[in-house]
């Protein structure tokens, strides 16, 4: 039986081990991770948590009561300590209130969801690398020759790694570059993306790479976070100069060889977008497909 579950009744303890049991167990379905991108989220459980849906509740176009994907996440949908079949999937599908006019739903690429006879699908992709038994030789054997050309490039640079930097630095860096040509970001989304980083930090499931140019000037970094296997690249941010020097492609490189064989995949977050694809599949990425389920009323 699936039942809604207000947010202050959901046992975290309980939702989290579900999380934890599913084959395609995810960092955002975390109760402590919507907890920062959806305050007030709710639920759909199947029996004892079985199987478990979060509900991350907006409004679209700012008026009409929906819900929407939480900035900060990529893939959410239905976690299950067993298999899931299309028949629960609808089964869970049918018991979104009906307060919600507009409903999104990103399903994780685990979900079997073609064939759901209500509401529209549209594939999204994913790039990932497997790692479970690679070593850093395949790893960059599966490279592109103008990926393997770049990193040769940034090796001529007197790049120096850092760990132990705040996101701040990450942020402060990716705001006052990339940011500058995205106007939608607000300080919100500034302040999710912060407390994510933080928080993950503290509890030991995301870290932070910085590289520095000769003049200890921080030109690029990445913040990965790290569950189940998967290694997420959850946020990046790259200067001119760290452009010139391609230092994003020497942090993917560090952060892939160093992971080979020791994580189970990295995943690169996306992207639909051609030149991101383009440069993700550079280092030997594939296809991973999730689906994206709208429906009105």
């Amino acid at each position: 039986m699936i039942r809604l579950v207000k947010n202050a009744d959901v046992d975290t303890q309980e939702w989290d081990l579900t999380i934890h049991l599913d084959r395609h167990a995810l960092v955002y379905g975390l109760s402590w991770y919507l907890d920062i991108v959806s305050n007030g989220w709710d639920a759909l459980i199947c029996d004892d948590y079985r199987a478990v849906m979060p509900l991350t509740p907006g409004k679209f176009r700012r008026v009409i009561p929906s819900l929407i994907r939480p900035y900060g996440t990529q893939q959410l949908g239905i976690f299950s300590r067993e298999e899931v079949s299309t028949q629960l999937a609808s089964e869970f599908l049918e018991k979104i209130p009906a307060r919600y006019v507009y409903k999104e739903v990103y399903f994780n690429a685990g979900n079997p969801v073609i064939g759901l006879s209500k509401g529209t699908l549209t594939p999204r992709t994913n790039l990932i690398v497997p790692l479970s038994n690679a070593t850093p030789e395949s790893v960059r054997s599966r490279y592109t020759q103008n990926t393997r050309r770049n990193l040769a490039k940034a090796a001529r640079y007197p790049h120096q790694v850092f760990y132990n930097d705040s996101p701040d630095v990450l942020i402060r860096l990716f705001a006052s570059n990339k940011g500058r040509e995205l106007p939608h970001l607000t300080a919100k989304h500034y302040a999710t993306l912060r407390q994510i980083m933080f928080v993950a930090l503290h509890k030991k499931l995301g870290y932070q790479i910085t590289l520095y140019d000769e003049s200890n000037t921080a030109v690029a970094g990445i913040f990965l976070l790290e569950y189940r296997g998967r290694v997420v690249f959850f946020f990046s941010a790259t200067s001119d100069y760290g452009k010139q020097t391609h230092a994003l492609t020497f942090l993917i490189d560090h952060i892939l060889t160093l992971k080979a064989g020791l994580a189970d995949i990295f995943d690169f977050e996306g992207s639909d977008i051609p030149g991101l694809r383009r440069f993700y599949e550079g280092f030997g990425a594939r296809e991973e497909i999730y689906y994206r389920w709208r429906k009105w009323f």
